[in-house]
């Protein structure tokens, strides 16, 4: 396994490709307009391709526009670019304002990521990789070959050099000329994943002949994928939305296969895959006591992927009683959770969210109906695994935006960027967490909630 590279909280190496979004401005108005657009996306990371500023050897205007973007996009990483017109880029500096440039941005502290040009010689990569590594910044070494992909055992030959030189994480991306260049690049990242010692890579077949590339990464091991969101950087990107709706159908296709099949979650598809787990659960608590088959019901998921009403539905059926989180943290405080967040933050409410769930873990035979963020804190699933069983409700990122935007105004996360690829970028830093403390899972898109409603009664033996 690959070293993780984490950068404001993302990992680089684990899980989904992490998709990046470029910003390719001219001026500092065109950056903050583009970095603004890029927050509605399922942006992980935000590329700034510096060959397109007007000005770029100007450092005081490099770092104004720097910290605009900055304020944009507030914490998602960004990984800062100048490349060359041999390597695709748009314009052409000297050696000496590249350094002079580079060294201004790793010590602003501004940057999280830094791609390097790994052909520009090692007395320009040295000196910016030790400056990048006094400062906590992380560096890409790259290669772009835009006229063709070089055999397998060159690629591998300079991705291992760029590892060898201290690399964080090594790039290449290559110009296919038939499908046989395509595989290419898969062999070599898949090589990649075999060394000594093994960095995260980033393995890219440019053109449309290699958008397989660009989504199948999680298989053959490319850590980060770039997309479009108006305007390309390189030949080849598809749009960040369509891309993330495949990686992540992709992504949860094996991750459930995990889950499922050997960590003992449970995928409760229909009313017959109910019916059945129901047998099979009443079979294994036969003879024992009646205080241990006394188990809540406990929702989790995602907003707006239909715990209240599913909660209500259950109570009206069963006569148990509901245990809203939200309301619950509501009524402590006394004042709504968007007040909570706007006059004390997240932390704060967090904090209350677990006092709450200590509170109602004290309850027995109730409907608890939690919030999205409840079980991201380890402590909070202790406290409802020892009172029920989780069942997980499970919908898309557009299924989410669907229903949110009939819902009200009841999200404060959403309250700035209400989108599909912003409900993305946080969904993917809860998905498998959800799915890790998961007894059961149900997908909901499609589903009527009286469906999903008689499938929890039937597998918890209501």
């Amino acid at each position: 396994m690959s070293r993780i590279v984490e950068v404001r909280g993302i990992c680089i190496g684990e899980g989904q490709p992490k998709i990046c979004i470029p910003i390719v401005a001219r001026n500092i108005e065109e950056v903050k307009k583009q970095a603004k657009s890029a927050m509605f996306t399922p942006a992980d990371i935000i590329e700034w391709r510096l060959d397109h500023l007007m000005n770029v050897t100007n450092t005081d205007y490099v770092l104004m526009a720097l910290r605009k973007l900055r304020e944009q996009i507030e914490e998602k990483p960004v990984l800062v670019t100048f490349r060359n017109c041999k390597e695709g880029g748009n314009c052409e500096i000297t050696a000496e304002q590249y350094m002079a440039i580079y060294s201004a941005i790793i010590k602003s502290g501004m940057a999280d990521i830094m791609d390097i040009e790994f052909f520009l010689g090692e007395h320009i990569t040295a000196p910016l990789m030790q400056i990048a590594k006094e400062h906590g910044v992380k560096v890409i070494l790259s290669n772009h070959d835009f006229k063709r992909t070089p055999p397998v055992e060159e690629m591998f030959a300079r991705l291992n050099a760029m590892k060898e030189a201290g690399a964080d994480i090594a790039k290449i991306a290559v110009m296919p000329h038939n499908s046989g260049d395509v595989l290419k690049i898969f062999t070599v990242a898949e090589q990649m994943k075999h060394i000594e010692d093994p960095i995260p890579v980033v393995t890219v077949s440019m053109s449309a002949a290699g958008t397989i590339s660009r989504i199948a990464g999680e298989i053959f091991g490319s850590a980060i994928t770039f997309a479009s969101a108006g305007k390309n950087s390189a030949p080849g990107q598809i749009d960040a939305d369509e891309l993330d709706r495949v990686m992540s159908m992709l992504h949860n296709e094996l991750v459930d296969e995990v889950y499922f099949a050997e960590k003992g979650a449970a995928h409760v598809s229909d009313l017959d895959t109910a019916k059945e787990i129901a047998d099979m659960e009443a079979a294994a608590l036969e003879g024992s006591s009646n205080e241990d088959k006394k188990k809540n019901v406990i929702l989790v998921g995602f907003m707006g992927t239909g715990k209240t009403t599913i909660a209500k539905l259950l109570a009206k059926k069963t006569g148990l009683e509901i245990k809203e989180m939200d309301d619950m943290i509501e009524e402590a405080a006394g004042m709504r959770i968007t007040e909570i967040f706007d006059q004390f933050g997240e932390d704060y409410f967090r904090d209350m969210e677990t006092e709450q769930t200590k509170v109602v873990s004290e309850s027995e035979g109730v409907i608890v109906s939690c919030g999205g963020g409840t079980v991201m804190r380890s402590k909070n699933v202790e406290y409802l695994k020892s009172t029920g069983k989780i069942i997980l409700l499970r919908a898309t990122p557009d299924t989410i935006l669907e229903r949110v935007k009939k819902g009200g105004n009841k999200r404060p996360l959403l309250n700035k960027y209400m989108s599909r690829g912003y409900i993305s970028t946080l969904m993917k830093k809860r998905r498998d967490v959800y799915l890790s403390v998961a007894d059961y899972v149900i997908d909901v898109d499609n589903k009527s909630s009286e469906i999903i409603s008689e499938m929890i009664i039937d597998i918890m033996g209501l």
